[in-house]
């Protein structure tokens, strides 16, 4: 998997280097020791304002990375001798060998996740995430010819005052261009030393993993139709029966769109348009932002979270990568003549590319999933209480009888 690795490690700190050793995995490539630079030897410039310990790192790292480019490295794991592996990183490894994505360039199987609060990381599949800003630098891989970008982010004309080259590797996460992924769990942690960087003492230090932080706080419901397709008579319905819907509720049929996912998914992929307008990875954190905050109204209010907009049937893959098992899809079925026939009614254009767009790329994201619920839009016209009845079994609803009544009466005057 790794052509090389390299610990870093001082000349003058060999316990640190023994005891990286004692517990360094068999599943992971011999490691080369790299004489680390010492800041307290080699001065820095002026415009390096973080520290002599940070000045060595950073020069460290680099060399290493400079080293394996010029030498034709494909891939190389970087770690500071701090560093210690999980007990159980030996039974594990494969596992996350095989679900590694095969675009990756960057990976972290240790680290701290910053400005979570902006961007927590978002699901890839059940090992690997994509994060928004990892911190330390303790172990990482490179491989090419991402390599090459990660040099060259290294030496700006410009280096943000205090910062190291873990601070500054964020940015070029937050710039969510892709090919940067971190476990789900951290596989490994920062051991109990006395930093040369930091000149004190730390005790263990194990971070929250992207899988503790990215969970959502309440299942979602996405409700997926197309335009003119149902959808916002459903959304009313699921109002009716006390899933949260959005605090802002606009909508041509009625107030039943959250406004800011609205608008969000408008922008990425305009009515009537068949290439999207917002790169994936800008959506997928967009929508991340989103659904986080709304999940954690719905918890307080104590419940469900769900929302509808037709574009969400273009994205089903990218919303399941940010919600993973918290997701529940609504299939809400109407031909698609009619669907097309309805939209122009409105609007006065058929749309039929947007539409058929929005129908494929749905049913695609559908074969996938092992469990949905479907509306039929004819069948809801006809026997209201009975989809109604469908809909509360599916979310596992506790609902009364006279929320049920006032559902089922919202079928005859928006059908």
């Amino acid at each position: 998997m790794f052509q090389e690795a390299w610990v870093i490690s001082l000349d003058r700190r060999p316990e640190r280097l023994q005891e990286f050793q004692d517990s360094y995995p068999s599943q992971l490539p011999r490691a080369n020791r790299f004489s680390a630079i010492d800041g307290k030897k080699v001065p820095a410039p002026n415009w390096w304002t973080a520290g002599a310990g940070a000045w060595g790192c950073y020069k460290s790292h680099v060399s290493i990375i400079e080293d394996c480019l010029n030498r034709g490295v494909e891939s190389v794991l970087i770690m500071e001798d701090d560093c210690q592996f999980e007990m159980d990183f030996d039974s594990v490894w494969q596992q996350y060998l095989n679900a590694i994505p095969s675009d990756w360039g960057m990976l972290y199987l240790g680290g701290q996740h910053l400005k979570t609060e902006e961007m927590k990381p978002y699901r890839v599949n059940d090992y690997w995430y994509t994060p928004y800003n990892v911190n330390r630098t303790h172990c990482y891989a490179l491989k090419a010819p991402f390599m090459q970008r990660v040099y060259e982010y290294l030496h700006p004309a410009k280096w943000k005052r205090s910062f190291h080259i873990d601070h500054h590797y964020g940015g070029l996460h937050e710039k969510q261009e892709g090919q940067v992924y971190c476990s789900s769990k951290w596989l490994c942690a920062q051991r109990e030393n006395e930093s040369d960087i930091a000149n004190k003492s730390f005790s263990y230090r194990r971070f929250d993993s992207a899988s503790e932080i990215a969970g959502l706080d309440t299942e979602f419901v996405a409700v997926m139709g197309l335009h003119g397709g149902g959808t916002s008579v459903v959304s009313m319905i699921l109002i009716e029966l006390g899933v949260y819907m959005g605090d802002i509720l606009e909508g041509y049929h009625g107030k039943c769109e959250p406004k800011h996912l609205a608008k969000m998914f408008e922008t990425a992929l305009p009515l009537g348009a068949t290439k999207p307008a917002t790169r994936k990875c800008r959506l997928r954190r967009q929508f991340a932002s989103w659904v986080t905050q709304h999940c954690r109204r719905a918890r307080r209010k104590g419940v469900i979270a769900g929302a509808k907009y037709p574009q969400l049937s273009a994205y089903g893959f990218l919303i399941e990568q940010v919600c993973g098992n918290c997701l529940k899809v609504i299939r809400v079925e109407r031909e698609l003549s009619e669907c097309i026939a309805s939209i122009k009614r409105r609007t006065g254009k058929a749309h039929r590319a947007h539409q058929e767009l929005l129908h494929r790329k749905r049913e695609a994201f559908l074969e996938t999933q092992g469990s949905y619920h479907t509306i039929d839009y004819d069948a809801l016209c006809s026997d209201p209480e009975t989809q109604v009845r469908g809909l509360v079994s599916y979310l596992n609803l506790t609902v009364s009888e006279d929320q049920i009544k006032s559902a089922v009466s919202i079928v005859a005057t928006k059908s």
